[in-house]
């Protein structure tokens, strides 16, 4: 066990990892000091957006530590990609036309006290859609022999 965990901190890649955890950081302190007063002349403890930050924080930091760990080739399979398409068009519809707006921004779905931005999660698929698109076309580009990088397809998904 210690020899399997030791083998993999050997590739982890410290020079990604610390500059996220710094960047982590700032976003709690931003978030506190950004908050504080206004929760404060509602009458709300002040540090309650704090300790929410510090709990997505940690989700963020352990989904980060999980997936680092998977075989990249999983996110890019045909299913995956699939799934992933289909996931994203029905939660951007739902947060169109089944919740309210938030702020003023139809964008959100609400679960309770928390509530989430479905654009956020498509936003993570492109990136993964369109390196797949760009990795398939890599020698063509490479080579210079590319007219076009994108397909009609992968053009009306970009948009």
């Amino acid at each position: 066990m210690k020899n399997k965990l030791k083998e993999k901190l050997k590739y982890f890649d410290y020079g990604l990892f610390i500059p996220y955890l710094i960047l982590c950081l700032i976003g709690i302190v931003m978030v506190y000091s950004a908050s504080a007063i206004n929760l404060t002349y509602v009458g709300v403890k002040a540090t309650s957006y704090l300790f929410k930050q510090i709990i997505f924080v940690g989700i963020g930091i352990t989904l980060t530590l999980i997936f680092s760990h998977m075989n990249p080739k999983f996110w890019v399979s045909k299913n995956v990609l699939k799934f992933g398409y289909w996931t994203v068009i029905i939660l951007l519809m739902m947060a169109k036309f089944l919740f309210s707006a938030i702020n003023g921004a139809n964008g959100w779905i609400t679960l309770g006290s928390f509530s989430i931005q479905p654009a956020e999660i498509a936003k993570l698929y492109l990136i993964v859609a369109i390196s797949k698109a760009f990795s398939k076309r890599e020698a063509d580009i490479y080579l210079g022999k590319h007219k076009r990088t994108t397909t009609r397809r992968n053009l009306a998904v970009n948009i």
